[in-house]
């Protein structure tokens, strides 16, 4: 059947149309009101019936009138799959799943269903002979197919034909390739009461999309099937021709290639494919379904966990922006931030590069309305950096500090010897022991430069404890007194007579 929504004059081969197009001028439906609808124009016809465009006379509103032919009124199994496809996707209930407004019977006993008119073009028209499409144009029109079939699926109900030419791609709410999956008009619902549609070695559906158990006639195929036929699209898109093409025109070639042969690596054909979208492809299309996704929803798992693993967003594109010029994205990339609006079909990484501002450093530059920081340095560098010019600055002023104050510390006054309480008598009533001598007052020279030392390492350490409080806001702990040796505050060339002192410093 063809694309039953399709806008604007009919073509052939967009429509993907298997029977000849009647004459406009001359179908007898032009013109003719079927329910609340007139028919205005016919947009295409395929093997069951045809598809007109219709306008309610009244408010002018547009659908898409669905009319089984005339030859296959008398046959019950024929208008029961006919009218199985309006249930089936009633059933569903989907926003990716055309919608069905009405289902009747005309006068002169034609079979019909209205459905919503939809402007856009097939997925078929996107893809070209050759021409491959990138992974971020491809990626969230075949995510959306996979969450449409799963809902069908859920439903009992498996599509039997999912080809390009039934993923039909519209704009909705300023976005572009929002898809509708249409054409349900062999799709089988596992139930018992429509077993008997299908029967042992009928084979139905398009050849080169078909699974190979649906090749084989057999009747009891399941969802596995349409994740077969998804592969066999994937591939399509990625590599710009069906798995199967070289096979021949034969149908019964195809159909044999499906069942024997295995596909073709797709990075053989397209090297610009990452090597976890091929692992996808060939997952799909394995010849038993017992080795397939087991599901649409692990499908989706699987192609969504590639795409972030690639960096690539899973959004649909805007309206109106340009078209891709390569699929290739940088493995490993991973989303930091809100992933940026990616433009119509370019592969667009989930990590967003900040611009570059005009002011360096800590900084914030203006774009447009929003303020985004500036580059910035590495923080390893800048932190090393920090460090290093704290230490300097502190070494300097310790230095300067002691150098030009230190002459005009004048000496402290040395404590008065205390004398010595008396010890006890000695035995036999001796005199008492004599006090030991006392240290010398002056202390070696190296004990003195030792001193003098370690008082300007406290004086750096000391200054440097402050200053970190202060930048981390809390209050310095240590209250530093200057050096009172002499020693350690004469500068350079000087000499001083004075005993110098230990210097003083107290923690508080």
């Amino acid at each position: 059947m063809p694309n039953p929504t399709a806008g604007g004059p009919p073509d052939r081969e967009e429509q993907g149309l298997t029977a000849p197009l009647h004459d406009v001028k001359r179908d007898e439906m032009i013109g003719r009101v079927v329910g609340s609808w007139r028919v205005v124009k016919l947009l295409g016809e395929g093997g069951m019936g045809s598809v007109y465009m219709g306008e309610h006379p009244a408010i002018g509103s547009k659908v898409a009138i669905k009319m089984l032919h005339p030859r296959f009124d008398a046959d019950e199994r024929i208008v029961e799959r006919f009218f199985n496809e309006a249930k089936a996707v009633n059933v569903i209930g989907h926003d990716n799943i055309v919608n069905i407004l009405d289902f009747n019977v005309a006068d002169g006993g034609r079979h019909y269903f209205v459905m919503e008119f939809l402007h856009g073009r097939p997925l078929q028209a996107l893809v070209q002979p050759g021409v491959p499409l990138p992974l971020g144009r491809a990626g969230p029109i075949l995510l959306q197919c996979c969450r449409a079939l799963q809902a069908a699926h859920e439903r009992g109900i498996v599509h039997r034909d999912f080809k390009p030419d039934n993923v039909f791609l519209v704009d909705r709410d300023g976005r572009t390739d929002f898809v509708k999956l249409v054409d349900f008009g062999i799709a089988k619902l596992t139930d018992p009461t429509s077993a008997h549609l299908t029967q042992t070695g009928t084979v139905i559906g398009t050849p080169a999309y078909m699974s190979p158990e649906q090749a084989s006639g057999e009747p009891s195929i399941d969802a596995r099937s349409d994740v077969y036929s998804l592969g066999v699209t994937m591939f399509q898109m990625f590599i710009g021709k069906v798995p199967f093409a070289d096979a021949g025109p034969s149908f019964g070639k195809i159909l044999t290639a499906h069942l024997y042969q295995p596909p073709p690596l797709p990075r053989t054909l397209n090297p610009e494919i990452p090597a976890g979208v091929e692992e996808i492809i060939l997952r799909t299309l394995e010849k038993n379904p017992d080795d397939r996704y087991q599901s649409m929803s692990e499908l989706h798992e699987a192609l969504h966990g590639c795409m972030e693993e690639l960096g690539i967003s899973a959004e649909l594109p805007l309206m109106g922006e340009g078209q891709p010029s390569s699929a290739r994205s940088t493995p490993g990339a991973r989303r930091t931030g809100p992933a940026a609006t990616p433009a119509r079909g370019v592969t667009q990484p989930r990590t967003r590069t900040l611009p570059a501002a005009p002011v360096r450093g800590g900084t914030e530059s203006r774009t447009g309305t929003r303020l985004v920081p500036g580059p910035r340095p590495p923080r390893k560098i800048a932190a090393l950096l920090a460090v290093v010019a704290a230490a300097v600055a502190i070494a300097i002023g310790a230095f300067a500090f002691v150098w030009f104050r230190g002459a005009s510390i004048p000496a402290p006054k040395q404590p008065r010897p205390i004398a010595p309480e008396p010890g006890p008598m000695q035995a036999g009533g001796g005199e008492p022991e004599s006090p030991p001598p006392a240290p010398p007052s002056t202390p070696p020279p190296n004990q003195e430069r030792a001193e003098c030392r370690r008082s300007r390492q406290f004086s750096s350490s000391a200054r440097g404890r402050r200053k970190s409080a202060r930048r981390c806001g809390r209050p310095s702990t240590t209250s530093w007194r200057r050096p009172a040796s002499p020693a350690c505050a004469t500068p350079r060339g000087r000499t001083s007579g004075s005993a110098p002192a230990s210097p003083e410093w107290k923690d508080v």
